[in-house]
């Protein structure tokens, strides 16, 4: 179990090189965006984002990952993988180009619903011409998931990031193109992967399409089609309520900016565990479904998800007020850190439903899915219309922690009548135990200099694993593994150290 719980280890770590990379370069250019965008400026870039994930939804038909990885894994031979991985690149291709044009007409009238202008018309003909292009590149980077070579993934992804970063500092301080410029700059670099990876793969593929895998994918993904959408209510929707409920009080494109810099917080928890884990868990969920232990397997994988994530969203939570307020320019930004903690613990509840949908995936009862997820959007409707009005951003926060909670509840639920685990939800309990008396001592730390708070704040975080090890968390195995490996470590380290002086002492003075 040891050699399987690496494997998927090691796999979400060098994909965690390229999810955390997105949000550790947007922290590093915090500085540039509340120096060049207003607050307004920031709640219009996330209502163009926001809209293009809807399409990106209903566009992919769930081919992608989901279908796409099933099938890949469900045939054996070279040439039917290729025949799946072709069929989906051309059927993405034409619905998105199909969709993408008929939005792009509609650009004018969109900018006129949400803005009462028609300023930012060419801002969302770009958010949707770039979804032809992402549709193109997400089947590659599937593809590369499918076949375990995270190395490439990662590769190509910081190429399309530093593109980005680079083009959007050029537009913003040079070019003066504001919000335009940034939806131009990840345009611009997701053309240029296009080019780079689909030409290949439909060299290598020689774009065979068939009707018969398309069907097989079609019905897998479809019934996850309007899962993805209530995704999207849960993820997304509260940008909307904030926009359009703008007549009652700190409501409106001001409020949607703001929500939306601690919203980019908050993700990091998904970028930095989540994001890695899913990426490397339905390839590896399958993989091992044929192991003798794979129940164990699977329980112990939520255990240190769990142990890892939380102790991500209590760093975020400890950190967020300070950080904001040394790398935003504007003090208007300053209140983004209220919603972070909440949003961060929405991630973590979500990375959680994902290890817990096992028994769904494995019997191919997806389209239990849509009803979860379902159930947790009306949730989320439902609590927009009642707190939103009232609280503002923090009423946003509020409702997407509590039906981010229902998915983990429902998934578990579900997945036991098709694969019954047993998840040891005492031992999961414990890093939340730990946690809360952290976050609320880091509460009562407070100093004049910004920078000398977080450094105080954050000493309260080497409190989580003495707290753990006092709710007898760890078990004998975990101690022994962390003193192998720190021995391992120690003596690698010795071992250069020992090296470098046997080459220096070598050397003629």
């Amino acid at each position: 179990m040891k050699r399987h719980l690496f494997r998927l280890s090691k796999n979400s770590i060098v994909y965690g090189l390229s999810t955390m990379s997105v949000p550790l370069v947007n922290f590093f250019l915090i500085p540039l965006y509340t120096s060049w965008l207003s607050v307004e400026d920031y709640g219009v870039l996330s209502i163009f984002t926001t809209t293009q994930l809807i399409v990106i939804f209903i566009a992919y038909m769930g081919i992608v990952p989901h279908a796409l990885l099933r099938f890949f894994f469900q045939y054996k031979e070279k040439g039917e993988q290729e025949e799946v991985i072709s069929t989906a690149l051309i059927s993405l291709g034409i619905v998105t180009l199909v969709m993408c044009l008929t939005l792009g007409a509609l650009s004018g009238v969109l900018s006129s619903v949400f803005f009462h202008s028609h300023q930012y018309a060419s801002g969302f003909l770009i958010v949707f011409l770039a979804i032809f292009f992402d549709a193109g590149v997400t089947v590659a980077m599937v593809v590369f998931r499918a076949k375990e070579e995270p190395g490439k993934y990662v590769a190509f992804s910081l190429f399309q990031l530093g593109l980005s970063v680079a083009l959007k500092v050029t537009f913003l301080t040079v070019l003066k193109k504001g919000v335009i410029g940034i939806v131009l700059a990840d345009l611009i670099s997701l053309a240029v992967l296009y080019i780079l990876l689909v030409g290949r793969l439909a060299i290598t593929t020689k774009l065979r399409f068939s009707m018969k895998k398309l069907n097989e994918m079609l019905r897998f993904g479809l019934p996850m089609v309007p899962s993805s959408l209530a995704d999207f209510v849960l993820i997304s929707s509260d940008r909307y309520f904030l926009q359009f409920m703008s007549h009652y009080p700190a409501v409106g494109t001001d409020a949607v900016g703001l929500y939306s810099l601690g919203y980019s917080f908050g993700r990091i928890a998904q970028a930095v565990i989540m994001t890695p884990f899913n990426l490397a868990w339905m390839p590896f969920m399958l993989g091992v479904s044929e192991e003798k232990n794979a129940k164990q397997i699977y329980s112990s994988t939520l255990t240190y998800l769990v142990f890892a994530g939380v102790f991500v969203v209590l760093g975020l939570s400890v950190l967020s007020e300070d950080v904001i307020h040394i790398m935003a320019r504007d003090s208007e930004y300053y209140d983004a850190y209220k919603v972070v903690p909440l949003l961060a613990l929405s991630y973590l509840f979500l990375g959680c439903s994902y290890a817990l949908q096992v028994g769904i995936y494995l019997e191919k009862k997806t389209t239990t899915i849509p009803l979860m997820v379902g159930s947790a959007a009306v949730v989320n409707i439902a609590l927009n219309f009642i707190l939103i009005p009232r609280y503002g951003m923090m009423g946003a926060a509020i409702t997407t922690a509590v039906s981010m909670l229902v998915l983990p509840i429902a998934s578990y639920f579900v997945s036991r009548r098709y694969c019954s685990i047993q998840y040891d939800f005492l031992r999961i309990a414990k890093p939340f135990l730990a946690a809360v008396p952290l976050y609320v001592a880091s509460l009562y730390i407070t100093n004049e200099s910004a920078i000398l708070e977080g450094m105080l704040r954050a000493t309260t975080l080497l409190g989580y694993p003495v707290l753990l090890f006092a709710l007898r968390f760890y078990t004998r195995e975990d101690l022994r593994s962390a003193w192998s490996m720190a021995g391992s470590v120690l003596t690698a380290a010795r071992e250069r150290l020992a090296r470098i002086g046997r080459a220096g002492g070598g050397r003629k003075p």
